[in-house]
């Protein structure tokens, strides 16, 4: 399930943020750390596709909601999905380190949410 990160406008400390149901709200330095491991992340990806695939991908690395979308679509090979799986399921797991307690606990609820839908 993906989830929402929302940061934008970002605030300095997370006593001035003002929840936003369906959504993670972070710091400033919380999101310019989650932006250099998606960015991280893309370029990991992209390394493992073709020249034709990268062409098609292009796109979707600019918005992160086509993403996923735009990966399946690409007619992966069974070895890509395996590289691609675990370059996602490291980038997530860096994201994650990243976030307090509190809203860690606020994602697996929103995972949790989304489950059910």
């Amino acid at each position: 399930p993906s989830v929402t990160w929302a940061g934008t406008p970002a605030p300095t400390t997370t006593t001035d943020v003002q929840p936003i149901p369906g959504k993670i709200q972070l710091t400033k330095e919380q999101l310019q750390k989650i932006n250099v491991i998606r960015s991280d992340r893309n370029k990991k990806i992209v390394a493992v596709l073709t020249p034709e695939q990268r062409t098609k991908f292009g796109d979707a690395l600019k918005d992160e909601q086509k993403f996923k979308p735009a990966l399946l679509s690409l007619n992966l090979t069974n070895e890509q999905k395996t590289k691609i799986i675990a370059i996602g399921k490291k980038s997530t797991e860096e994201m994650v380190a990243v976030l307090t307690p509190q809203q860690r606990k606020q994602l697996q609820e929103l995972q949790a949410q989304s489950k059910k839908k």
